[in-house]
């Protein structure tokens, strides 16, 4: 099917004059011009064809379903074919053991196995992963929905989501990643570090982030010293302050 929908991709070229316009513009197929909805699809290529990018959608869109309808029957007829030679073999064995004129039992007709010939090892558990209603499906959806739309809207009005949110392409998608469960503080912390690491090692190759962050004094939040903020948290959860440490460690000391 994927040969006949590049074949007829070609087909559409050759009628509307546009030959390998449409592979230019990253069409492999008839069906990735329809996976975009009609409106999205003139709006892209109006600049470019005008009035005809909207006939160019009703065509392909013919052509695709064209091809769905041919290769759905030739599977069904592929599978009925082969699924009647079964069953006059199973009736021809029967007439020569009984003696009788064959017939085909409806104990032994046609089922959705023998009809349609599933191989239910290359479909995947509802559960999996890499399954079409599963988070990741749906998540890897959303991202290619933005990044459709921040090509409609153009490069130049837009901050893109690779400058706000560079990680997401390499992000990896998998079951440990779907099932781990991760504090929002560290994701917004991972995230932040990130975007200041290029500057911080633009302004000081030698020093990490948390370091430049100890010793900055502007805005009036800032510094802010990593290993004391975490030592004053666990001395909070523990109900203890840290002057009372302190004295314990030095009895007789000033308590600063």
């Amino acid at each position: 099917m994927s040969m006949t929908a590049t074949l007829s991709l070609k087909k559409l070229e050759e009628h509307f004059g546009i030959q390998d316009q449409l592979s230019l513009e990253g069409y492999n197929s008839i069906f990735d011009i329809i996976h975009k909805t009609k409106t999205e699809f003139i709006k892209q290529h109006s600049g470019r064809w005008g009035a005809k990018a909207k006939n160019i959608y009703d065509v392909a869109a013919s052509y695709a379903t064209q091809i769905m309808l041919l290769s759905r029957k030739n599977k069904i007829t592929q599978s009925f074919e082969k699924s009647m030679d079964l069953l006059s073999v199973d009736a021809s064995l029967t007439s020569l053991y009984s003696n009788s004129s064959p017939t085909i039992s409806p104990k032994n007709g046609p089922t959705w196995q023998t009809l349609f010939a599933e191989n239910w090892s290359e479909y995947c558990q509802t559960s999996a992963p890499e399954a079409n209603d599963s988070p990741v499906s749906y998540l890897s959806w959303l991202y290619n929905q933005a990044l459709s739309y921040e090509k409609q809207m153009g490069e130049n009005d837009i901050i893109s989501l690779s400058t706000r949110r560079p990680d997401l392409a390499e992000l990896m998608l998998d079951n440990d990643a779907v099932n781990q469960v991760v504090p929002s503080l560290q994701l917004v912390n991972e995230i932040l570090e990130q975007s200041v690491t290029p500057y911080v090692s633009m302004i000081n190759s030698k020093s990490t982030v948390s370091e430049v962050l100890a010793t900055t004094r502007y805005p009036t939040q800032l510094p802010y010293h990593y290993p004391h903020q975490q030592a004053l948290l666990s001395l909070k959860d523990s109900d203890e302050s840290l002057q009372a440490v302190k004295k314990k460690q030095i009895p007789h000391g000033p308590i600063l």
